[in-house]
């Protein structure tokens, strides 16, 4: 994890967020997955088939710390 600070890509910039992303491979596929939090919430997302963490989770844990 890294501190927290601005969360720059997937689509936007979230202040106080640290996060962490990654790539699973799995047989012919990749798996991307990123964890994150803020002051109030942390959240993990794994995208089945996805690219790299942050260009296919990144988009939903983006949206997620965005409205809390």
């Amino acid at each position: 994890m890294v501190r927290a600070g601005p969360f720059v890509g997937a689509g936007g910039d979230l202040v106080g967020v640290g996060a962490k992303t990654g790539t699973a491979e799995e047989g012919d596929h990749a798996n991307g997955w990123l964890a994150a939090y803020n002051a109030s919430f942390a959240v993990a997302a794994l995208v089945e088939g996805g690219s790299f963490g942050v260009d296919s989770a990144g988009y939903v844990v983006r949206n997620l710390l965005a409205e809390s």
